[in-house]
């Protein structure tokens, strides 16, 4: 949790960085490309003015300007200035010419056209250096950005640090409150228990004394259920990283979890139907793996109305192993498939139908994935029913 806390910070601050860094350098880059535009134009337009066959160019800021004067055939009377094209070029330039400014990328030249008479006149200037000079500073703002980019990134490692710091000390207070107060409840609860089925198999004199040491039992077993899921998540969020994985066939493990199952979807007639291909091993924690299929297929069964029917598949499909549960009957509007991972959530139309459920087992479920590298996905519409579906990609064999 707060790793993935840490993880978005930095994400963040680097889109945001990413983000101004190449806003204010695109500005930069596209303001300087359009100050030399409007430079080069304006010397070409002061060039008009200046140039004359028999005195050449005058100033002209350190451009390269050509002048070219052809006749109603296009061909070339005569030129002045400084001669950076060939004749051949130049005549294709003044063919390639459509208004009556504009920029040749192709030729490196920006122009104007001027009509004298029955003559035309063509400013030519060289934009080489320009785009040059344009090409170095595009190449020296990436190379400050990724430089700035790196900078900002350590920068952040360190500042996620300090701004998570209290985030993380509360998320360490609450999993130890969580491990300890389900350390310290299991005691009292196994000795409530014990003394509950005592009391069961003494003589307690009458039958409602009998029917209230059975409520005791119940709701202590509902308790200890509870303290189990509780110490379950506190526990595999603390050492999530030490647990060690083996090779063991899953096919027979989700069968097993189905078994078990089989009894009570045929008391509430609800069809268990499984499609498990034979012998698909991975690297796991069986007993895992196990409560995994338990939650999902105890949780079909509970929801799944008489008469309906439930349907488990284990498949290979390319480089990943498939796991599925569909229930038909059932539907979940897209509100409730955005919070049903959440720990303690329950639909509402279900609290008074299932009272041993505390909404705990899709979030156990998720756990279990993420150490194994799964991915769950869930898809419910009113015609297909509730698919739960998750894709190993863990060390297939």
């Amino acid at each position: 949790m707060v790793n993935k806390l840490k993880k978005n910070f930095i994400l963040t601050n680097m889109m945001v960085m990413l983000i101004s860094l190449t806003t204010i350098f695109l500005y930069i880059y596209l303001s300087s490309a359009h100050s030399m535009k409007e430079e080069s134009f304006k010397t070409l337009e002061i060039s008009k003015v200046r140039i004359s066959v028999s005195r050449g160019i005058g100033s002209n800021k350190g451009f390269s300007i050509l002048k070219v004067e052809v006749d109603e055939n296009n061909n070339i009377i005569g030129t002045a200035g400084d001669v950076f094209l060939e004749d051949n070029a130049i005549t294709e330039l003044i063919e390639s010419v459509e208004d009556e400014k504009g920029t040749l990328l192709e030729y490196h030249v920006r122009y104007l056209v001027d009509e004298v008479n029955e003559h035309k006149e063509y400013y030519l200037i060289d934009i080489s250096f320009e785009r040059e000079v344009l090409l170095s500073l595009m190449f020296r703002l990436i190379g400050i950005e990724v430089i700035a980019l790196i900078v900002f990134f350590f920068i952040s490692i360190q500042l996620s640090k300090m701004i998570i710091k209290p985030a993380e000390i509360a998320w360490d207070n609450q999993k130890q409150f969580i491990g300890n107060a389900s350390h310290e409840l299991k005691t009292p609860l196994t000795i409530i228990l014990a003394n509950s089925e005592l009391l069961e198999e003494s003589d307690l004199g009458s039958k409602s004394n009998y029917t209230r040491v059975g409520y005791v039992k119940q709701e202590a077993n509902r308790m200890k259920s509870l303290v189990e899921e509780l110490l379950f998540l506190a526990k595999f969020d603390e050492f999530a990283d030490e647990l060690i994985m083996e090779q063991h066939n899953i096919s027979d493990i989700i069968m097993e979890s189905i078994l078990m199952f089989d009894p009570i979807a045929y008391e509430h007639k609800i069809g268990l139907q499984s499609e498990i291909v034979d012998d698909i091993y991975m690297e796991c924690i069986p007993n895992q793996i196990k409560q995994l299929s338990d939650i999902f297929v105890d949780n079909a069964v509970k929801y799944t109305p008489a008469g309906e029917k439930i349907v488990v598949k284990l498949y290979k499909e390319k480089n990943q192993i498939i796991y599925s549960i569909n229930n038909s009957g059932t539907f979940m509007d897209d509100s409730e498939l955005e919070q049903i991972f959440n720990r303690f959530y329950q639909k509402d139309k279900a609290r008074g139908k299932h009272k041993d459920s505390y909404g705990l087992g899709l979030a156990i479920a998720q756990k279990i994935c993420q150490v194994h590298n799964g991915l769950i996905t869930v898809d419910s519409t009113p015609e297909k029913g509730t698919t739960f579906t998750v894709k190993f990609t863990h060390k297939i064999f």
